[in-house]
């Protein structure tokens, strides 16, 4: 359909080339002209009447249209399978859909109180199923005093997961699941030291608490003792964080059945109670060595089933005897002489499979004492090594060099250098690759950004990364990390 005429609606009395110019009409021309604008305006007026029409009777058919669009929505929905299915298969569903997933954050946008407004027939679903609202979260959108009143109900009497952290505007909330606190069952609490010192008045009963993560703010340096927690008999897992960094607390836990503990707390006595769980698989310390007591004597504690350990500094180590362990992080390692490296060698498990040693001071010259030959020599089953301090050319040199490089279980070597790759590939590319058993070589340079590969190292392992927390992310397990 053509949308205009190329000939006007009415024969004009002045000619299309007179039009196109600024000359003046004629006496005689002036009558007929102004006869055509009248005509035509009349005209265009009975063309605007008719657009009127049409576009009302368009505005009908639109609107005709997607009526009968959502209808067609609303009877495919009627077919759809997911209105078939058993009760018992979309609850298995939701079940899915609520489980909240450890590698993400806590704050999840899918919740029961959306799923229970979708229709009748969820919320039905989801009303009787108390397993649903047994995870709270006061991040949650719908965290309220009132929703959390329903909650509690809804959810019955079965074990609870709880990740509360204290706002000015929630005290009320948390007085109120405290009352609750015999079916707690996994804890991540973030609270005031008011809020704390509220659980202990209550002299709380924990029977089916499993896991505990706790992270206190005092209103000062504190110092104090608690036993909050001493009364769960099922208690294995308990993490402690106490803000600002040297306060301390002292705690009595079940320590026996504990089988991971986590502390980022300067009460050095706890070292003492720690000889108690002999059954730790997991632990992680995050001290100061200048925090510690000069008169307190701390015996040597044998941790037969410890798998993973996490220190703040090497000293740590001194008063643990491990024979079992596969994996340590040593996040403050000092190599003043040679007699540290070989007191650490000393030390370290002949069972131990992952080893991460970091320097306090990463833009430190390389350490002379730092010697991976000997590290690799003494530890057969290792696995992976990582090393913070940074590293020499001349050691990486020796080191894949030597029979070390080609230790059977060896599989992943993690070092610092030194700013600048001058060397380094040289170094790689004369490497014989057949007799060295390295599946991956990860370069962290201080202070630069990532330099491209040459393709003949980048197939051989080689990586190198200009940044230290992506470097530092990739050797140490989110859960045995300092928290500072």
């Amino acid at each position: 359909m053509a949308l205009h005429s190329e000939r006007p609606l009415f024969p004009s009395p002045l000619s299309s080339t007179f039009l196109e110019t600024n000359d003046a009409p004629v006496e005689s021309q002036i009558p007929s002209v102004r006869d055509f604008i009248s005509r035509a305006r009349t005209q265009k007026t009975r063309l605007a009447e008719e657009i009127a029409q049409l576009q009302s009777r368009l505005n009908v058919l639109y609107l005709e249209h997607d009526e009968l669009d959502a209808q067609i929505l609303q009877h495919e929905g009627v077919l759809s399978p997911l209105r078939r299915f058993p009760t018992e298969i979309l609850s298995l569903i939701f079940t899915f859909a609520f489980t909240r997933d450890p590698t993400r954050s806590f704050k999840q946008d899918l919740e029961p109180w959306i799923v229970s407004a979708v229709c009748a027939r969820w919320r039905a679903v989801v009303l009787l199923s108390p397993t649903f609202w047994t995870t709270i979260n006061s991040y949650d959108s719908h965290f309220t005093l009132s929703n959390l009143t329903t909650q509690l109900s809804r959810s019955g009497n079965l074990p609870l997961t709880l990740h509360f952290t204290y706002e000015v505007n929630n005290s009320a909330a948390f007085h109120l699941l405290l009352q609750h606190c015999a079916r707690w069952k996994t804890i991540h609490l973030t609270i005031s030291q008011e809020l704390y010192s509220s659980i202990q008045r209550t002299s709380p009963h924990f029977p089916v608490l499993r896991k505990v993560k706790l992270e206190i703010h005092f209103d000062g340096i504190h110092s104090g003792f608690s036993d909050v927690f001493s009364n769960a008999p099922e208690l294995e897992d308990f993490f402690v964080d106490g803000y600002p960094y040297s306060s301390t607390i002292a705690l009595d836990l079940p320590w026996p059945q504990l089988t991971k503990y986590s502390s980022a707390n300067q009460e050095w006595g706890q070292l003492s109670t720690l000889a108690s769980a002999v059954h730790l698989v997991e632990c992680t310390l995050d001290m100061s060595e200048e925090e510690k007591p000069a008169n307190l004597d701390i015996p040597v504690m044998l941790f037969p089933t410890l798998l993973r350990l996490s220190v703040s500094h090497h000293t740590l180590l001194a008063y643990f005897q491990a024979p079992v362990l596969a994996e340590l992080y040593c996040h403050s390692y000092e190599y003043r002489s040679a007699l540290d490296e070989h007191a650490l060698l000393r030390w370290l498990p002949r069972t131990l499979r992952r080893l991460v040693l970091e320097s306090p001071d990463r833009d430190m010259v390389p350490s002379p004492y730092l010697d991976l030959i000997s590290i690799v020599q003494a530890l057969p089953k290792l696995e992976a090594l990582g090393c913070f301090d940074p590293c020499s050319l001349d050691n990486i040199s020796r080191f894949l060099g030597s029979a070390a490089a080609r230790s059977p279980a060896l599989e992943r070597l993690s070092i610092v250098i030194q700013i600048g790759t001058a060397g380094l590939f040289e170094i790689l590319e004369a490497v014989d690759w057949e007799n060295v058993r390295l599946r991956k070589l990860v370069f962290q340079l201080s202070g630069t950004k990532p330099i491209l590969v040459p393709e003949s190292l980048r197939d051989r392992g080689v990586e190198l990364q200009g940044s230290a927390g992506l470097f530092y992310d990739s050797l140490v397990p989110e859960n045995l990390r300092l928290k500072r």
